[in-house]
């Protein structure tokens, strides 16, 4: 799944000045998503941003119900889900690879010629 944060021509748009847009909705249709709604509320709670609303969902175990307010069509839906097994493997974001340099390098000492290669 794939979220976005409105911004104001987002917003005027998709008819709403708050939520997070579906940009891709998740492949499994568990969660009722499609592409295009803008999600408000999550059993009640406001995400302020695409890593708070993956919390959210993330905090839930497979089974266990909740609700999902969203826009679509510019009209509001509430949408009653179970959570599926396995439901944060396709949500999480996968963790950023470690950076490291590819190798140590020297100090500039001030006032020393730089040599070009």
């Amino acid at each position: 799944m794939e979220l976005v944060e409105l911004n104001a021509g987002l917003g005027k748009y998709f008819g709403t000045e708050q939520g997070l847009l579906v940009v891709n909705a998740p492949e499994s249709k568990a969660l009722q998503l499609e592409d295009g709604d803008v999600i408000q509320k999550i059993d009640g709670r406001e995400p302020t941003s695409v890593r708070h609303a993956l919390r959210i969902l993330g905090s839930y175990q497979s089974g266990e119900t909740l609700q999902l307010e969203i826009m679509r069509d510019k009209k509001r839906r509430t949408l009653e889900v179970e959570v599926p097994d396995g439901m944060t493997s396709g949500l999480m974001p996968e963790p950023a690879p470690m950076l490291r340099p590819a190798r140590a390098l020297a100090p500039i000492r001030p006032n020393t010629p730089v040599e070009k290669t």
